[in-house]
């Protein structure tokens, strides 16, 4: 049925208009996203078939909590930076004194 609605669409359309993007319901929803949106009737997660679907906003997915696997994460070398503060006061002095073509200028390599 999914396949016969989709031929008469590219049968129907020319390439620019199904390339034609009018508003966010236009780009695919992953299954496993949309059964986490849908929810039962008692407000438990699931993706039934008697489930109503949620309409799809970005409000929704503001409110989802996401995690990073833990493979994706990594240490830092360099937990903090730590900066002489005579240095970072003579850098705040230039460049308080010179203007901006002068900052720009190299003046040596």
């Amino acid at each position: 049925d999914t396949m016969k609605k989709r031929k008469a669409l590219t049968e129907t359309k020319s390439p620019m208009e199904l390339s034609a993007i009018t508003g966010l319901a236009d780009f695919p929803v992953p299954t496993p996203l949309e059964n986490l949106m849908k929810k039962h009737e008692d407000g438990v997660d699931g993706a039934g078939a008697d489930a109503p679907a949620k309409e799809f906003n970005l409000d929704t997915i503001k409110n989802m909590e996401f995690s990073v696997p833990p493979s994706f994460k990594i240490e830092l070398a360099v937990s903090a930076v730590v900066e002489d503060e005579e240095l970072a006061r003579q850098h705040k002095e230039l460049v308080e004194t010179k203007s901006v073509a002068e900052l720009s200028k190299l003046s040596s390599v």
